[in-house]
């Protein structure tokens, strides 16, 4: 039987489309004439409608936008990730009240969460500075809303294709910082379209081209891998971020170790196999930085530096970050000076100035999120924040416990390196809860909670 279209959602779609058309043509206009910001706030209107329209094509948009970054509204602390996530609630809100749901899923980390943001409030009223707690508290509200939203949209077998797409967009970025590290000649740092979050959000894409290049059980699929992950670990030599370079570098070989040791306890062969053809290219690696071709010489310089930094290098300036928290958690180790005080602590304690490396650092984080935590909430606030990155930790390697090793399972692995990157940052790298990268993180923890507990009702 021929089922006939709904003649007022026919009429709808074609009012729509002349919309959209007479929007992009005025848009056009505007832009002609140097109105590019009202230019824009038409075109966007009715794209941003077509968008909300399809909630299962907003984790996509999400997972692409944290990979830019662009302030829409100059002047402001919001990301284009961050407007993404309120479409993402619009959508699903749309969803909800057309479907006529009656139920959402609420994730296991999401009570984790609320524990979160109940320690940030606590520590925020006994503030030095309580207004400053309010960007803290809402960054942390936004994350939960990340996660919830994201579950209540995909079904298992999205994760997978998430996790690649964020994967081969990261590797996209890496080509462009590739090509413009070698047109200036290795001189410069060079961070592209994600600007200085880059090489922080390429450390999370390396698990996934790693696991994907181990695990494939074709040649031909995991040397594409291989080559990617390549590409990727050259961006971040673009970047010369050593701590970065670091991580990718011990994540890998912890992965590949117990890869190694599981597969061979499993007897699957081809994982040893490109093993040692993994360590093959690490010693090549190796050797390239040991000639010093003049392309390199400088990120070799970095790492050379390392220890002997001076006082304006990076080395040091940390050391006096994380000197200024550990004095301001001791002055108050319960509730800390507050929450987003941290920036304004050398108000609090004046001795501060007198640090020689105070002058290059004033007004940043502590470039250590546990430290950070620390010195701005106390104990409070450190044990909640510390029980979010563990939760997501111990559920990743939950999912990759329940994998069968005889099994194609590159995603477990994946998953679980993208975990413990994020759970062992947190104690030598800036954090996941400001920044680009505070837009990254709920995106991984909601894939790692929905490989886990599966299209269930509730978690």
């Amino acid at each position: 039987m021929e089922i006939k279209a709904n003649p007022i959602e026919k009429h709808f779609q074609t009012l729509f489309l002349a919309v959209m058309i007479v929007c992009i043509m005025a848009g056009a206009a505007l832009w002609a004439i140097n109105r590019v910001p009202f230019a824009l706030t038409i075109i966007a209107a009715p794209v941003t409608v077509l968008l909300v329209s399809y909630p299962r094509a907003m984790p996509y948009l999400y997972a692409a936008s944290v990979t830019f970054f662009w302030v829409p509204i100059p002047g402001t602390a919001f990301f284009l990730a961050d407007f993404i996530a309120l479409m993402f609630l619009a959508s699903i809100l749309m969803d909800f009240l057309l479907r006529g749901k009656t139920h959402m899923i609420f994730p296991a980390i999401g009570r984790f969460y609320v524990f979160l943001v109940v320690a940030l409030i606590i520590t925020g009223i006994f503030a030095m500075e309580p207004r400053h707690a309010i960007s803290p508290i809402m960054r942390a509200v936004l994350q939960l809303l990340v996660i919830v939203l994201i579950c209540n949209t995909i079904k298992v077998k999205d994760v997978e294709r998430l996790i690649l797409f964020y994967f081969w967009i990261m590797t996209a970025h890496s080509v462009f910082n590739i090509l413009a590290f070698l047109n200036l000649g290795g001189t410069y740092r060079v961070f592209g379209l994600a600007y200085v979050y880059y090489d922080d959000l390429a450390m999370l894409a390396a698990p996934i081209g790693l696991s994907y290049f181990l695990w494939s059980q074709s040649w031909g699929r995991s040397l594409f891998y291989g080559l990617a992950i390549l590409i990727v670990m050259l961006g971040v030599v673009s970047t010369q971020s050593r701590l970065p370079m670091i991580t990718i570098v011990w994540v890998g070989l912890a992965i590949s170790i117990a890869s190694f040791w599981v597969s061979h306890r499993a007897g699957v062969p081809y994982v040893r196999m490109r093993f040692g053809l993994m360590l093959l290219g690490l010693g090549g690696a190796i050797l390239i930085l040991m000639a010093r071709l003049d392309i390199f010489r400088h990120f070799a310089e970095r790492f050379e530096n390392l220890v002997t930094d001076t006082y304006t290098g990076s080395v040091i300036t940390r050391i006096s970050l994380w000197n200024a928290g550990i004095k301001a958690f001791l002055n108050n180790p319960l509730t800390g000076i507050g929450p987003g005080n941290f920036r304004f602590i050398d108000l609090v304690f004046p001795e501060l100035k007198f640090d020689a490396a105070r002058m290059w650092v004033k007004g940043y984080s502590a470039h250590n999120l546990v430290i950070h935590y620390l010195a701005e909430t106390g104990l409070i606030g450190t044990v909640a924040i510390l029980s979010v990155y563990f939760k997501n930790l111990k559920t990743s390697w939950h999912v990759l416990h329940n994998s069968k090793a005889d099994q194609f399972q590159a995603l477990p692995w994946a998953l679980f390196g993208i975990g413990l990157t994020i759970a062992a940052t947190i104690f030598y790298m800036d954090g996941w809860m400001w920044g680009l990268v505070a837009s990254a993180a709920p995106f991984f923890f909601a894939l790692t909670s929905k490989s886990f507990y599966g299209d269930t009702d509730y978690e």
